[in-house]
């Protein structure tokens, strides 16, 4: 078996996608003996760019098992340019089954284009990691529910019909939850296979608390709730999330709120006029191979959203860095990919939250506080349960057997 990850524009270099792809690939090599390589479709100038140079030898040292190769697209003849070197590393496995693990439709584009110019027994996996078209509409800079404009419809229209033809020329598809799955059978037509496999995390990694919060000046008694990720608008920060943090202050003088985001000066934008001087609110960026240790120098964590059709049909890769690192997590009831049994197991919170409704905020503050009380939540037993749900040592063998029955 050789399995080859396909991605494409730029995608390579984003923080998250060293755990989403890399780390999976790395673990297949090593937990099947297979061929893994990655294959890197890009302009000609990042041969010319240190910094994504240095993401490659980054990833080349992180990764030692498997191959990481660039494909250059050159100017107007970037079909040329990628195909013959597309041609030259797949000569080294001649007649043998080769499996496409696509990242994105336009990974398939390129897939689809290999398969047909040299082998066309060559399979093509596509990897549907959320609900695109819909996150293209927030994009535009406003909800769901509004009307689109003529230019947007057309931008949307496209976006449907990229993501139905990369279906089409897949011979299989993965994604991240039962609800994604049957947004795809119903809008986009999907009859292949489809597997479901959550975005997973690397569970190792160095404790470093007392580290993290004397960097912070937050003493050991104190209870921090952080916030992990972009100031992406489908993470709802300004109108739910940080109102709701806010809130949190008012409820026990421990409580000490935690936002880390690559964003920092956009997230400060977005907290309440005055706030960001207080010593009970700490905005801090760290790398993403730091990411778990400072989570895990948290207490719990939040994930509040809107729940729509891009954040029903998701799972977030932070729900399995939150509860791998053992942080319990206050979750919104809606929000996709959140196992039911995360209450049962003291790993979590399930909130109902209206945050316009000052009965509904009232109710899920004393929810919170009674957990807090309480002293049910479990770090130790919120570690299990993310380690067993939601890391690739627990999960690759979801994408092992989608490849074999690829090459039946």
């Amino acid at each position: 078996m050789n399995i080859i990850h396909l991605t494409s524009n730029g995608e390579f270099a984003k923080p998250l996608v060293a755990s989403q792809l890399f780390d999976q690939a790395e673990l297949m090599a090593i937990k099947y003996n297979v061929i893994v390589e990655v294959w890197i479709v890009e302009p000609f100038r990042t041969l010319l760019s240190k910094k994504k140079q240095s993401v490659k030898a980054e990833l080349s040292k992180r990764c030692p098992h498997i191959s990481i190769r660039f494909l250059y697209a050159v100017g107007r003849w970037n079909n040329f340019g990628v195909l013959e070197m597309a041609k030259h590393y797949r000569k080294k496995f001649a007649h043998s089954g080769v499996i496409y693990h696509c990242r994105g439709e336009n990974a398939v584009y390129w897939a689809k284009l290999f398969k047909h110019k040299f082998f066309n027994s060559d399979k093509i996996l596509f990897d549907v990691r959320g609900y695109w078209p819909a996150e293209l509409i927030y994009n535009f800079n406003h909800g769901e529910d509004m009307p689109l404009d003529d230019k947007e419809k057309d931008l949307y229209t496209k976006a449907c019909h990229r993501l139905s033809d990369a279906i089409e020329s897949s011979d299989a598809v993965c994604t991240v939850s039962p609800k994604l799955k049957l947004i795809l059978k119903e809008n986009h037509h999907l009859k292949k296979p489809c597997h479901i496999v959550p975005c997973c995390c690397n569970p190792d990694f160095e404790i470093k608390r007392i580290g993290f919060r004397r960097k912070w000046g937050v003493a050991e008694n104190k209870k921090i709730f952080v916030y992990s990720g972009t100031t992406a608008p489908y993470q709802h920060l300004q109108d739910i999330t940080i109102p709701f943090m806010m809130e949190l202050l008012k409820i026990n003088e421990q409580v000490h709120l935690l936002f880390l985001t690559p964003e920092p000066e956009l997230l400060k934008s977005l907290l309440p006029e005055g706030v960001c001087n207080s010593d009970r609110i700490t905005i801090d960026s760290v790398l993403q191979n730091e990411a778990m240790s400072a989570i895990n120098a948290c207490d719990y964590a939040l994930l509040l959203r809107k729940v729509n059709l891009v954040n029903s049909v998701a799972q977030p890769v932070k729900v399995g860095e939150y509860l791998s690192a053992g942080v319990p997590l206050f979750f919104q009831k809606g929000i996709g990919g959140i196992p039911d049994s995360i209450e049962q197991e003291n790993a979590g919170v399930m909130l109902d939250l209206d945050i316009n409704d000052n009965e509904s905020l009232r109710s899920n503050l004393k929810t919170v506080a009674a957990a807090l009380k309480s002293g049910k939540l479990s770090r130790e037993k919120t570690r299990n349960f993310g380690v067993r749900n939601f890391t690739w040592q627990n999960n690759i063998e979801k994408h092992f057997n989608a490849y074999q029955a690829l090459l039946k």
